[in-house]
């Protein structure tokens, strides 16, 4: 899977905001949770992230800052209509820059 571009943070939040997106990136924790939320999809396809949560006691607030970040990557996809549902697209871990180096 191609790394890409993906800030955690939107644009309008305060600075101490993007220096936390950024402090969570560097140490490893994001990708880790990253890793943790796609095997959680692998292992049990076609959830919310309210289910997954309880399946796997991961804060559903984490899950939901990652899921949409592995969408963007094009690691998982979703259901449009009604609840939203996560489904795996590839089966290969994803690695995501947050910035050029």
């Amino acid at each position: 899977m191609k790394e890409e571009f993906v800030p955690n943070w939107r644009h309008s939040d305060p600075v101490s905001s993007q220096d936390a997106g950024v402090a969570v990136e560097e140490c490893g924790k994001a990708q880790t949770q990253r890793n943790t939320a796609q095997r959680l999809v692998w292992t049990y396809p076609g959830h919310t992230s309210k289910e997954l949560s309880a399946i796997s006691g991961i804060d559903r607030y984490t899950l939901a800052r990652r899921l949409p970040e592995l969408l963007r990557a094009g690691a998982v996809r979703r259901t449009e209509k009604g609840e939203c549902r996560w489904y795996p697209v590839t089966t290969e871990p994803v690695q995501m820059k947050l910035w050029d180096e």
